[in-house]
């Protein structure tokens, strides 16, 4: 969770004049097409829809001055949408990350809290049916996670793998919830020397975790999204490992029928954030050109599965 909050950038105890401003690099798309995304007005953190088509934009809902959102998942058939926000002054004030995990429902307009407080949780995702949310959480108090279940008509969490994971993120649930997709360092070596991947883990009480990719591709991973119907993989990391300059992260496509990867962007500075359109054709992505330079300015972006017709997406001022 720390990775996270490093990663947009936040940094704590800011003035009025440090507080974070502007777009920030969580999003999701409907399966309308609509872009569900955060941004932040004087350090006020705002949920809001942008039609590409309509040209509209609207606020769904607005949090305190206190609270990070750092994930959005939108339910399969549209009508809500789930999200993470963080307790900021629990971070300053203990050292701890604690989580509220909200549902925003359209259909009757109101916001519920979910389940909050001493569980960290990452990666929400509907399931198939929208009838419950998979996320990462916490299994010990060693900051140990694995993979649960909420049943939204009950409230029962589940554990659905006992991996005890010190470095898992990134989750896809597959369509028939039998397995899933996670980033993962591999856990045998030693941490220092290991990097992370995408592995497939079985969610039948088993929990057998195996590579998505075969060993001659091995691919180390930052940051990914999974296309269900076609089995490929747009997914982030360093282009240019090799040198001694600060790191350029750019997209790239596993071919799951070529078994190969593809680099699909090389702006040279920060290509992240990657989600698929319901169509499978496009990518939305976030841009930030001044990583690494101090704030983030993030740019949303779509392109074509192959990397081409890039276009940026200018949402709201």
């Amino acid at each position: 969770m720390w990775a996270v909050l490093v990663s947009t950038g936040i940094a704590f105890q800011k003035t009025d004049a440090e507080k974070q401003n502007g777009l920030t690099d969580v999003f999701d798309l409907s399966p309308a097409g609509d872009i569900f995304y955060v941004k932040h007005e004087d350090g006020i953190p705002s949920l809001r829809i942008f039609s590409e088509k309509n040209k509209t934009d609207k606020e769904v809902t607005r949090l305190p001055a206190d609270q990070l959102v750092t994930d959005v998942d939108v339910s399969p058939d549209g009508s809500a949408a789930a999200f993470i926000a963080i307790q900021e002054g629990d971070v300053i004030e203990t050292g701890e990350v604690r989580t509220d995990v909200y549902i925003v429902d359209f259909s009757i307009g109101r916001q519920t809290l979910l389940f909050k407080g001493n569980q960290a949780a990452s990666s929400l995702e509907f399931s198939e049916d929208g009838n419950s949310l998979y996320f990462i959480g916490l299994a010990s108090e060693r900051a140990h996670s694995d993979i649960f279940r909420y049943d939204l008509s009950t409230g029962a969490k589940k554990r659905l793998t006992t991996l005890n994971s010190y470095s898992m993120s990134g989750l896809h649930v597959r369509a028939d919830g039998t397995s899933a997709l996670v980033l993962m360092q591999d856990e045998t070596v030693d941490m220092f020397e290991s990097k992370s991947s995408v592995w497939t883990v079985s969610l039948d009480g088993q929990s057998t975790v195996k590579p998505y990719t075969t060993p001659k591709t091995h691919l180390e991973v930052t940051d990914y999204a999974f296309h269900e119907p076609t089995g490929d993989m747009v997914y982030q990391a360093v282009a240019n490992e090799e040198t001694a300059d600060t790191f350029q992260y750019e997209l790239f496509r596993y071919n799951n029928q070529l078994k190969q990867p593809q680099a699909l962007t090389s702006f040279g500075t920060y290509a992240g954030s990657p989600v698929f359109h319901p169509s499978g054709h496009t990518i939305y992505f976030m841009t930030d050109p001044n990583f690494a330079k101090g704030k983030p300015d993030y740019h949303l972006f779509k392109m074509n599965l192959d990397g081409s017709n890039k276009q940026e997406i200018v949402l709201s001022e």
